[in-house]
């Protein structure tokens, strides 16, 4: 009679751990991302600053660039098709903080600036970046691929057409480094937060509450300049007046590798920078930055966020 006892006590622990089992699977359903539905989703949305990294190896302040004043985004559906733009600077939710960030991509080629002391990453110019966050409600549930572009103001309509019209869009240099503020995004999934390539993911609005992310990446780069005389010789001095950097591109795609194909594509001169008195005394040189070994890093030693650099 015990061991009868013990088998249907068996078969109603297995017959429970098979009922939950069905269940689960059947929960999992409602969430399958192949399962759209009808219905539509308050969309919350944060921009954040990808922050920039620094050459090793300026005129303009180093945080001339680290602001947008207004955000376009626009909606594609995965098919390609235009669905809808809108200035998300003019939403009453939205909310526009300097320094509301600290954290960077996902996908950085080291996850975070330094940690990888081999990484040519080994500084970053930025400890914090500006993040934004805004909602727009009434998405009708589907896919969609999702852009935004900063500091540019309502896109128009032909620059919006299509996906490719808005990544091909091209800004010109302005000697106003100030102005040379355009900056391009995608949007992911709050818990992806991946900066990589220019073309948005595929975004499944399923269920009521989405949370979106997405990475601003300024058109415009910038250098640092720090000089190391450790490896000078004894006696040897070197006087440096000014750098200059050469070679701009005039035009810049926003959401596009950009490469000039020809020598008129370039601005030969930019900016410069003057070491010591060099911007007022071209020839006496002892006013100059003077390296030697022993002397220490000369120029932007520290490759802090608010040294002059140089943009291009």
């Amino acid at each position: 009679m015990k061991r009868f006892s013990n088998k249907i006590l068996m078969f109603v622990m297995l017959s429970l751990v098979g009922s939950i089992t069905l269940m689960s699977c059947r929960d999992d359903l409602l969430y399958d991302n192949s399962i759209i539905g009808e219905g539509e989703a308050n969309v919350s949305a944060t921009l954040t600053f990808n922050p920039m990294e620094v050459g090793i190896d300026t005129r303009s302040s180093g945080t001339a660039v680290n602001s947008f004043s207004n955000v376009c985004v626009v909606v594609y559906t995965t098919d390609g098709k235009f669905f809808k733009k809108f200035m998300a600077s003019e939403e009453t939710d939205y909310k526009y903080n300097q320094k509301g960030n600290t954290a960077y991509p996902s996908d950085s080629p080291t996850g975070h600036p330094g940690d990888d002391e081999d990484s040519s990453y080994d500084h970053n110019s930025e400890a914090s970046t500006p993040q934004a966050t805004f909602s727009f409600k009434n998405l009708p549930y589907g896919k969609y691929r999702i852009y935004a572009v900063a500091n540019l103001g309502m896109l128009s309509d032909d620059i919006t057409e299509s996906e490719e019209t808005l990544k091909s869009y091209q800004v010109k240099w302005n000697t106003n480094v100030a102005q040379d503020n355009s900056m391009f995004g995608f949007f992911t999934l709050d818990d992806d937060k991946k900066s990589l390539g220019f073309t948005a993911p595929e975004i499944v609005v399923n269920k009521s509450g989405v949370k979106l992310h997405c990475w601003m990446k300024r058109t415009v780069s910038k250098v640092t300049i720090a000089f190391d005389p450790s490896g000078l010789k004894e006696a040897v001095t070197i006087y440096i007046r000014s750098v200059r950097i050469h070679d701009i591109p005039k035009e810049c795609t926003i959401g596009q590798d950009n490469r000039p194909t020809s020598d008129e594509d370039l601005i030969h001169n930019g900016e410069i920078i003057y070491y010591g008195d060099g911007e007022q005394n071209e020839t006496t040189y002892t006013g100059w930055l003077r390296l030697q070994k022993g002397s220490g890093v000369g120029g932007s030693k520290d490759h802090l966020e608010t040294d002059n650099a140089l943009y291009f």
